[in-house]
């Protein structure tokens, strides 16, 4: 007889939290799990080894920032054959995944030299005006301080 397992055990297993687990049964990308018996309601829910192997695939997957649809896809390929359906799909979304990586380092490293700028723009203003080295303004703050030079047009 196979193991079943309560949402509280999977969660610890799985290391996702029980709102999630039941949100992936809710939108199918788990089947239903089956219940204990109770007089009174639906009982505990407990889950077999295959809905922890999925599961884990799902909090592997989401890790690698792929969305609950392309994580679906590739469920659904691997329940209709076998690697060799699967292997073309799960190439072409990492290629797809690293060109959005790749295009998120360029935007960080943009916004880092942007803030690097500001960082030293606002380092300069501690510094005494005659010594401070003029440089693009990358964000004017303005002030209220007529001494101050940004309170000036």
């Amino acid at each position: 007889m196979e193991r079943r397992l309560r949402i509280s055990e999977v969660a610890k297993l799985t290391g996702l939290n029980p709102k999630a687990i039941r949100y992936y049964e809710a939108i199918k990308l788990i089947p239903p799990p089956t219940r204990t018996a109770v007089a009174h309601g639906m009982g505990y829910r407990l889950y077999s080894e295959e809905d922890l192997r999925r599961l884990t695939f799902v909090k592997q997957a989401k890790l690698l920032d792929l969305s609950l649809s392309e994580i679906r896809e590739l469920i659904t390929a691997a329940e209709e054959g076998c690697c060799t359906s699967i292997n073309p799909k799960v190439g072409l979304l990492i290629g797809l995944k690293l060109g959005e990586i790749d295009k998120r380092i360029s935007e960080l490293q943009a916004l880092r030299t942007n803030l690097t700028r500001l960082q030293q723009q606002f380092s300069q203003s501690l510094v005494k005006p005659e010594v401070r080295e003029r440089g693009p303004v990358v964000f004017n703050i303005p002030c209220r301080d007529d001494t101050c030079e940004n309170s000036k047009p």
